[in-house]
C-alpha cells in the first residue's frame, strides 16, 4: 500500500509550549503539602532564572532570523552596508519580531539590535545572561554602558572581565545599581573616551515625554541632566510644602499638582477649603 503523499499538520507551536510548561512546572514546583518558606524562595530564584534563560533565547532566535534574512538578501545582490531601501533589513526584521510578540516595531527593532550587540559585541555576558547571573534589565544596562566602546580589543576585555566578576561572586545574584557600578568601572577603566562619549550623547539627546496611564490620566517625564533632576524635583516638593495641614490631598498628589502649576505657569493654592482661615 502506497504510503500518503498529504504533508502532515505542523505541530502547533502552543499545544509544543504547553507540554514544555507542564515539563518545567513539575521540576519547579513541589506538592503543596511539601511547601516551606525555603522552598519558596528557592523557587522564586529558579523562576528569576527562568526568565533570564527566555530572555536570551528571545536574543538568540532574533539574532538567528536577522542573519537568516539578510543572507537571503545578500543573496538577491542587496549590499547591507549601503542598504537604501524604506525597510531595510534590519527594520523588517524588527517588525516581523514585534509582530510574532505582539510588540510594537520600535520595541522589535530594540530587541533585534540588542540581540545583535550581545552576539557580536558581548558575547560572555550573554552566556550569564543565559545562566541567570544576569536579569533581562541588567543585560539592557550593559549593552547601553558598553555601546561606545569600539576597539574591539577593549570590547573583549571589557566583556570579559564583567563575565569573570559575575561568575566569580559568591552572592548568587547583584542587584542592578552593583551592575551598573561594575560595568561603569571596567568601562572607565579600560576606555575612558567611551564615558566621555556616552555622558555627552546622553546630555544631547535629553527629551521629554507623555504616556497613556488608565482611567483618564497620563504621565509626564523627562531626561535631563542628574544636578537639574534634583534642583527640579527640590522646587516641586518645596511647592507642594506651602499649602496648610489641612489640605485634603495626599502628599504624591500635592507634588503632581505642584508639578503642573509649575510647568503651566499657574498659581497653585490649597485645596483645605477653609477660606480665610487657611
Amino acid at each position: 500500500m502506497a504510503e500518503s503523499t498529504t504533508p502532515k499538520k505542523p505541530r502547533s507551536d502552543r499545544r509544543a509550549w504547553t507540554r514544555l510548561a507542564r515539563t518545567i512546572t513539575t521540576r519547579l514546583r513541589v506538592p503543596n503539602a511539601q511547601v516551606s518558606a525555603a522552598g519558596c524562595l528557592t523557587g522564586l530564584r529558579e523562576g528569576a532564572c527562568l526568565e533570564s534563560f527566555g530572555a536570551w533565547l528571545s536574543y538568540e532566535q532574533a539574532a538567528d532570523l536577522f542573519e537568516v534574512v539578510a543572507t537571503a538578501d545578500a543573496a538577491d545582490g542587496i549590499d547591507l552596508d549601503h542598504d537604501l531601501r524604506t525597510l531595510d533589513t534590519h527594520a523588517q526584521v524588527g517588525a516581523q519580531i514585534g509582530m510574532r510578540r505582539a510588540i510594537t516595531a520600535g520595541a522589535g527593532d530594540t530587541l533585534l539590535t540588542e540581540a545583535l550587540a550581545l552576539r557580536h559585541r558581548l558575547p560572555k555576558t550573554a552566556l550569564c545572561l543565559r545562566d541567570g547571573l544576569l536579569t533581562p534589565a541588567q543585560v539592557t544596562i550593559v549593552i547601553q554602558l558598553t555601546d561606545l566602546i569600539e576597539d574591539p580589543t577593549i570590547l573583549a576585555d571589557v566583556d570579559a572581565q564583567i563575565a569573570d566578576l559575575l561568575r566569580g561572586s559568591n552572592s548568587g545574584c547583584w542587584d542592578t545599581p552593583t551592575v551598573r557600578n561594575l560595568v561603569n568601572g571596567r568601562v572607565f577603566e579600560l576606555d575612558p573616551d567611551s564615558v566621555r562619549k556616552a555622558r555627552k550623547r546622553a546630555t544631547d539627546e535629553r527629551c521629554t515625554w507623555v504616556s497613556n496611564g488608565v482611567h483618564g490620566m497620563m504621565n509626564i517625564g523627562g531626561s535631563m541632566t542628574a544636578e537639574n533632576a534634583h534642583l527640579a524635583h527640590a522646587a516641586v516638593q518645596a511647592l507642594a510644602r506651602t499649602v496648610c495641614r489641612h489640605d485634603t490631598r495626599t502628599k504624591k498628589a500635592r507634588a503632581s499638582d505642584a508639578m503642573y502649576s509649575l510647568l503651566a505657569g499657574e498659581q497653585f493654592t490649597c485645596l483645605c477649603g477653609r477660606g480665610t482661615n487657611c
